[in-house]
């Protein structure tokens, strides 16, 4: 599948030229992948299935899907070794809130917080 122009663009930003989740990451040579230093080891040791919450940070106002977001990032997860898969015996993702919102826009700053739910018994 060919990704889309905002997708080419978004992985370009992170220092990522192509990803599988079968065959890993290629980065360019001429930058750093942004992707793999902001999520360092966040992940190491997490108790599968790993809950994530997502709040995403838009440049524009513009509708999205939240599955759709969050699928290229849970691709990424797996494409660079921190989740073994995405599917729900290891990946469960969550919409977070922050001040009374799903998402936020900001054209300076986007982007995208995680959070790992600890898991309650």
């Amino acid at each position: 599948m060919v990704p889309s122009d905002a997708v080419r663009k978004y992985l370009q930003t992170m220092g990522i030229k192509k990803y599988s989740t079968r065959s890993g990451v290629e980065e360019y040579v001429s930058r750093p992948n942004i992707f793999r230093k902001a999520v360092g080891d966040y992940f190491t040791g997490a108790q599968l299935p790993v809950r994530v919450e997502f709040f995403f940070v838009r440049s524009t106002r513009r509708k999205f899907d939240f599955h759709n977001a969050v699928q290229i990032i849970a691709d990424l997860l797996v494409a660079h070794g921190f989740i073994p898969d995405d599917n729900m015996d290891c990946f469960v993702p969550y919409p977070m809130m922050s001040g009374g919102q799903y998402y936020a826009v900001d054209p300076d700053t986007p982007g995208v917080w995680l959070k790992k739910m600890e898991l309650r018994l």
